[in-house]
C-alpha cells in the first residue's frame, strides 16, 4: 500500500512540475491542454512541438517533452500497484465493498493498516482501536454513555467481517 502510495504522490509531483514549465513556456496554450490526468494530456505532452524562438522557452519545451515519459511510467506503476490490491482484496472483502463509498482499493488499505485477522478478536477492541467505541460521559453522578459518530459505520462493518469465522486468518495486503 505505501509504494502505491508513493507512486501517486510522485505522479502528482511530475503533473505539478510539467503544468508549472507548461505555464511559463506558454501561459495561453497551457489553459487549452486536456488534463494531464487523461491519456490525452499526456499524448499531448509527447508529441508537444510547440516552437519557441527563445533558448529558454526552447528548454522548457524540451524538458516537458522528458518529462512526459516519466509521468506515464509512474501512473503505469501506480495503476498496476492498485490492481494489484484490488485482487488481493477481492476474494477476503468483497462483503464490505457493499457499504457506499467503500471500494476494493478502500478495503485493501484498511487490511494493510489493520494488519492480521488475529489481531482483534472481537468488534470491541476494533472499534476502540479505530476511534469509535462509546464513551463514558457522567455528569454530577448521573452515568451515561454517547457514541463516537466518525467512522462508526466502517467499524461496525469491518467488525461484522471480522467476527465471521471464514475470515479470521486473513493477511495483509502490503
Amino acid at each position: 500500500m505505501a509504494e502505491r502510495e508513493e507512486r501517486v504522490a510522485e505522479a502528482t509531483r511530475q503533473r505539478n512540475q510539467l503544468h508549472q514549465l507548461l505555464l511559463h513556456r506558454d501561459p495561453e496554450s497551457a489553459a487549452h491542454l486536456p488534463s494531464l490526468r487523461s491519456q490525452a494530456g499526456l499524448a499531448a505532452l509527447e508529441s508537444d512541438t510547440a516552437m519557441a524562438v527563445d533558448p529558454l522557452r526552447q528548454q522548457r519545451a524540451a524538458a516537458v517533452r522528458r518529462g512526459a515519459p516519466r509521468l506515464r511510467l509512474v501512473v503505469a506503476q501506480a495503476q498496476a500497484l492498485a490492481s494489484d490490491i484490488r485482487y488481493r482484496a477481492a476474494p477476503r472483502f468483497a462483503a464490505l465493498t457493499t457499504l457506499c463509498g467503500i471500494s476494493l482499493l478502500t478495503v485493501g488499505a484498511l487490511a494493510a493498516i489493520l494488519g492480521p485477522g488475529s489481531r482483534f478478536g472481537t468488534a470491541a477492541p476494533l472499534a476502540a482501536f479505530a476511534g469509535v467505541a462509546p464513551l463514558e460521559t457522567s455528569s454530577a453522578g448521573c452515568p451515561g454513555r454517547a457514541t463516537r459518530h466518525v467512522s462508526a459505520v466502517i467499524c461496525y462493518g469491518i467488525g461484522c467481517v471480522i467476527e465471521d469465522s471464514t475470515v479470521t486468518t486473513w493477511s495483509p495486503i502490503a
